[in-house]
């Protein structure tokens, strides 16, 4: 885009002579942003007509002539889409006409007779004026056409990340996911279009079911890339899960990559089910504490927690091992499940966590994540804060009788590992607040349940 440098003016003249002369006066201007061309013609008629035809950027009329004068011009030429610069000459050197002729849509006014160096400087004045103009308008296209290519870019970019978190989307467990008597469903709630969280489940061979968390520490598409990188080593094709929880952590810890340096890291949770006998086997790099939910009570899996993934490549990781029964369900969650906050009540919190999962602990599964669902998001008031992810797992059956109990009978660990026993996210449980029910509006009683929940 380039600026004009040629510019068309009219003289609008029913005198011969005097259109000769105001001819010669301003054809003699040296106008250092361009050439001038100039078109002359007899009356008002005849300039509306060229003006209609071609385009002029310049008008220099007199105010009486036939058939149309120059006040009739000006407002004529002031009702066109590109409207040119009028300067009108007139033997009227009143106030009141001065007034009346700019009021009528003139840019400038010079009285007769004139000096032909006053006319040139304010033709000049003029052109100057069109010069600015010019450069305004171009410079408004140049900001058009990098806004179209901005907008088109941006669609671009939304289209792929749609695309990115539709594929995303595709690596979730399956919503029907069956393995022998046990089922698995899922919540997984964004941040942004791409997560830094994933989650599957792996049918691993006709007794065992494997299962893993991944939460990377931020949002957005570089998180989601790492994260997806994780769920492509734990991949079946890619490890033996055949082996413990903490071997298969300490393989994915070796491989773990930050390639932007930025101290990321991802926090981590490996387990392993046998359908048949109940034995749960997990591993736990610095994620929240998986919970058990059972008809008499819901609460932490007490597991030791150890370093994330990405901190320290040579960190010990071990197994826990424990009990699971035909009437209890197993949740595994990342920390946005409870560190969302309420503007007023402040954060979720783990015991307000707990608490609703015990009121829908009859519930069936994808009845209980529903309910849950729909507590973060009155909790978050519609706005996603932070990336949550849910694993239910619980078995398709269930039989009468079976007194539902955890009873951890192995545990491997050392005097380093009980340093790092301490799980991520249970300090935060200090700060709930307790927000008294007089303060909660009748129109708040969704919210007035979960602050009972606390």
């Amino acid at each position: 885009m380039t600026l004009d440098n040629s510019f068309h003016i009219l003289i609008v003249e029913d005198s011969n002579s005097e259109r000769m002369f105001i001819h010669s006066v301003i054809n003699a201007i040296e106008f250092e942003h361009g050439d001038i061309h100039i078109q002359s013609c007899a009356d008002g008629e005849q300039a509306l007509s060229l003006c209609q035809q071609a385009k002029f950027d310049l008008v220099v009329s007199d105010w009486r002539m036939p058939k149309l004068t120059g006040i009739d011009l000006c407002v004529a030429l002031k009702q066109q889409k590109q409207q040119p610069y009028v300067l009108l000459l007139t033997g009227n050197s009143q106030d009141d006409d001065l007034v009346f002729a700019m009021s009528s849509g003139a840019d400038d006014y010079l009285s007769k007779p004139f000096a032909p160096k006053v006319l040139q400087i304010r033709v000049i004045a003029a052109l100057r004026i069109i010069v600015s103009q010019r450069s305004l308008q171009l410079q408004q296209r140049q900001l058009q056409h990098t806004l179209n290519l901005n907008q088109t870019q941006l669609q671009s970019k939304q289209l792929e990340l749609q695309q990115a978190a539709q594929l995303q989307q595709s690596l979730l467990p399956e919503h029907s996911f069956k393995h022998n008597n046990w089922q698995a469903h899922h919540c997984f709630m964004a941040a942004n279009e791409l997560a830094g969280d994933m989650m599957q489940c792996i049918a691993i061979d006709e007794q065992h079911l494997g299962f893993f968390i991944v939460d990377i520490t931020g949002h957005g598409a570089g998180p989601a890339m790492l994260s997806f990188t994780l769920t492509q080593q734990l991949s079946p094709n890619q490890v033996d899960w055949q082996k413990t929880p903490a071997e298969l952590m300490r393989h994915l810890n070796q491989r773990f990559v930050d390639p932007a340096e930025q101290g990321t890291f991802a926090t981590v949770l490996i387990g392993k089910l046998n359908t048949l006998t109940g034995e749960l086997q997990l591993s736990n790099a610095g994620h929240p504490r998986p919970m058990l939910i059972t008809p008499h009570g819901t609460e932490e899996i007490n597991m030791p927690s150890h370093l994330p993934i990405g901190i320290c490549d040579s960190t010990e990781y071990r197994n826990w091992t424990g009990q699971i029964n035909v009437q209890d369900k197993l949740m595994i969650f990342s920390d946005g499940a409870y560190e969302v906050q309420h503007q007023r009540h402040g954060m979720f919190g783990l015991q307000r966590l707990i608490k609703l999962c015990q009121a829908a602990a009859a519930e069936a599964p994808e009845q209980l994540l529903s309910q849950l669902r729909y507590y973060w998001k009155l909790w978050q008031q519609g706005e996603q804060q932070d990336d949550i992810s849910v694993l239910l797992l619980s078995p398709l059956a269930k039989s009468a009788g079976s007194e539902p109990k955890l009873h951890p009978h192995r545990t491997e660990s050392n005097a380093e590992n009980q340093a790092l026993q301490q799980p991520k996210g249970l300090s935060k449980t200090t700060r709930l607040q307790q927000i008294p029910a007089k303060q909660i509006t009748t129109k708040e009683q969704p919210l007035k349940k979960l602050q009972n929940a606390s």
